[in-house]
């Protein structure tokens, strides 16, 4: 919609939404725009006059939220129609709808009509049984696929056609595949341009279906379209606090939040497979490609003789690392993206519908791979125990028709075995609503990351334009979930983005939620600790480390044993310069965990940063003592010689911690505070041009951290004007 118009509605002033529309309308004949315009404007000026006249009627707030909904749908109609027009991907797929002729009677009879003819083929002689087979499933195919756009691109529903839709996905005859494809077709098309009928279709399906596959599929429909913005009437969030009522349904929206994190997480999953497990699996593997295809390697005879052990110590690194992803999997990561992301350049991708089709083998785009491959179990194993998602399977198998004539036949043998496609998936496991939807999801996130012509797209998975930090995926920051039963679960998704390093979306949902308590006494209050834990560090995020701190005071008022408050709130006063506040959480730190040797070296380090050197010092030599190679006691230890003035015992440690191989870049910043004070201010600026090159910072200000350590300098006789004037020493 356009924004003047929205809100021009959103203020109830449809008069002048209409004479906005007025300017366009004429452009849309493919909708007859100007026609049920012209229809809407006449109903609301009989209106008018009816009030005019003083007639009063009971139904006139029904009527004018009636007439504004017209005018939303026909400007969401405009605005399709538009897109039909400018974007190729929708205009082509739209011109194969239009040159069909769509009656509801047709669909159904098409799709009810291929079971029943599915079911006659064992009447069949088997030597015609495969061709009229085949023949049945091409133009079925053919049907679904156009059936698919049309769903894809529908315009905004009536009643009448949400209803037929809802009761054929809900339909005990039509085969559960060509429903899971219409489901999803309907879930591009919700996330395309929100529709509350197709909204509501989503919700009854998930609802009502008693198809696992079907009901999952509209969870994941039901959660991507959701759009706060498009809450025109307030009919969306109704529906949504509806299905929000049942916990079990609340706990399986946060499933599919957290699995939706796992498939953003694919590319550096990928880059940790490739980077780290890839190279070690290749060096033990006993197999090369060859341009003659993949043969067995030789054993090395030798090798027993020079190294007996080398063997047993190549197959336990294997385990090892085989072991590792397989640990990524089970956790939910999507380890096979990065493998068959290279892998959708063949022609059957090229069709929107097939990136979203449940495997089958008699799907017609195998019928040549499931000929060449026949006396082999290959396509039944990717059917039965394959461990990935449908379009990987489809890739897999139009790979393995360019190969497998190459393969030794030991490895042939292998792949039927159910353990040659990954860890084999138990059959119950396979058809768990869990293991279903993330399937489904890495379909998906397969087709918005990888489909050629994907610009054309809204994509749930990345940032939307207008809100740079905002995915349409992450559904538990849209507005909508704001004040219902699922923000139980904030928690929990926030300690898992938090897990992830998923700050962003942190951001999003915890901005989504403020502390729902009525009550006031301790113990309500207490209630909220967690959440203002998560509050308090996305505010640090952002950078709020003020705001960070009052959070964690807070948590402390309520909580003053609370270690996770404790230690941030410590870190962060430290880091602001208020070292008396940081002395007496690290105080609180020591006596709670009073074996933990770190609260005691941050300690010390407050102590120097208060002047308390010799205090700070005994409890540094105590440390080093328990710790001598330690390398963070020894940086507090140099820091405190020096603070005692004893110069070249700590220039002697600063070399040491700068030649240790742990060396950080605020070592040399230190070293050359201690050149500065020394006296030798050659050493000193080539020491702070050390540090700013190990920063690797551009444009980074050491004068930053002059003045944070500017009442240390002080007292040791370096003033502000020695401070300029070694900035340009350091940059000139």
């Amino acid at each position: 919609m356009t924004t003047k118009i929205e809100g021009l509605l959103r203020k109830r002033r449809l008069m002048d939404a209409i004479q906005e529309m007025k300017g366009y309308a004429s452009d849309y004949p493919e909708v007859r725009a100007a026609a049920r315009l012209e229809k809407i404007e006449e109903d609301y000026r009989l209106m008018l006059d009816f009030m005019k006249r003083g007639f009063k009627d009971e139904k006139r707030e029904e009527m004018y939220k009636g007439l504004v909904h017209k005018l939303y749908i026909l400007e969401m109609d405009t605005v399709q129609a538009e897109d039909f027009r400018k974007k190729a991907l929708y205009s082509e797929a739209y011109a194969q709808v239009s040159r069909k002729q769509w009656d509801y009677d047709l669909i159904r009879y098409s799709l009810e009509n291929f079971v029943t003819e599915m079911a006659m083929l064992s009447l069949e002689a088997d030597d015609v049984r495969l061709t009229r087979e085949r023949e049945l499933y091409q133009r079925h195919a053919e049907f679904m696929s156009v059936l698919f756009r049309k769903i894809w691109l529908s315009y905004q529903w009536n009643e009448v056609e949400a209803d037929f839709y809802e009761s054929l996905f809900l339909s005990p005859t039509v085969e559960s595949r060509d429903i899971q494809m219409m489901v999803s077709a309907l879930t591009l098309a919700s996330i395309k341009q929100f529709d509350i009928l197709k909204f509501r279709t989503l919700v009854r399906v998930y609802q009502q279906t008693v198809d696992v596959h079907v009901r999952q599929r509209a969870l994941v429909g039901v959660a991507f379209s959701i759009n706060g913005e498009a809450d025109f009437f307030g009919e969306q969030k109704q529906l949504i606090l509806s299905l929000l009522q049942d916990d079990q349904v609340c706990r399986e929206l946060l499933e599919l939040q957290m699995q939706v994190v796992y498939c953003l997480n694919a590319e550096n999953d990928n880059r940790t497979i490739q980077k780290d497990i890839m190279p070690s699996l290749l060096k033990n593997n006993s197999f090369e490609i060859t341009r003659f295809g993949i043969i067995e390697k030789e054993d090395d005879p030798m090798e027993d003789i020079l190294n007996p052990g080398a063997a047993d110590q190549a197959m336990e690194e294997m385990e090892k690392t085989v072991g590792r992803m397989m640990e990524m999997q089970k956790a939910g990561s999507d380890i096979y993206f990065g493998g068959f992301s290279m892998m959708k350049n063949f022609p059957f991708f090229h069709d929107v519908a097939n990136w979203l089709t449940p495997f089958y083998k008699e799907n017609p785009a195998l019928n040549d791979i499931v000929d060449k491959l026949s006396g082999t179990q290959l396509m039944d194993n990717i059917v039965d125990n394959g461990p990935f998602c449908d379009s990987d399977k489809y890739s897999f198998s139009f790979a393995m028709t360019s190969v497998i004539d190459h393969l030794p036949k030991n490895v042939k043998e292998m792949l039927g075995s159910a353990e040659a496609l990954g860890p084999v998936m138990h059959e119950n496991e396979m058809q768990t609503p869990a293991y279903i939807r993330r399937m489904y999801l890495q379909d998906l996130y397969r087709f918005f990351r990888l489909f050629p012509r994907r610009a054309d797209l809204v994509n749930p998975f990345s940032r939307e334009d207008e809100y740079p930090h905002k995915r349409r995926c992450i559904f538990f920051a849209d507005p909508l979930l704001d004040d219902s039963p699922i923000t139980a679960y904030v928690v929990e998704l926030g300690n898992f983005l938090l897990k992830h390093r998923r700050m962003e979306e942190l951001d999003a949902v915890i901005s989504n939620y403020d502390m729902r308590s009525t009550e006031k006494t301790p113990e309500a209050l207490k209630k909220n600790i967690p959440y203002l834990l998560l509050k308090a560090v996305r505010n640090e995020y952002l950078s709020l480390g003020e705001v960070a701190c009052m959070n964690y005071e807070m948590i402390l008022a309520m909580e003053p044993d609370n270690l996770r408050a404790l230690k941030s709130l410590a870190r962060l006063k430290f880091s602001f310069g208020d070292f008396e506040r940081a002395a007496t959480c690290y105080e609180k730190l020591i006596e709670l965990q009073p074996d933990k040797r770190s609260h005691e070296l941050n300690y010390s380090a407050v102590l120097l940063k208060l002047g308390e050197i010799e205090k700070a010092m005994q409890l540094i030599y105590k440390l080093d003592y328990d710790s001598p190679s330690d390398v963070n006691v020894q940086r507090v230890k140099a820091w405190g010689l020096m603070a005692q003035g004893k110069l070249d015992q700590a220039r002697e440690l600063y070399e040491r911690l700068r030649n240790c191989g742990q060396a950080q870049p605020a070592d040399s910043l230190n070293a050359g505070y201690c050149e500065w004070i020394a006296g030798d201010i050659s050493q000193a600026a080539d020491l702070f041009k050390d540090y700013l090159r190990l920063l690797n910072r551009e444009q980074y200000n050491i004068s930053i951290d002059f003045e944070h350590d500017a009442d240390f300098l002080n007292q040791n006789g370096i003033g502000k004007t020695d401070m300029a004037l070694m900035y340009d020493l350091v940059n000139n």
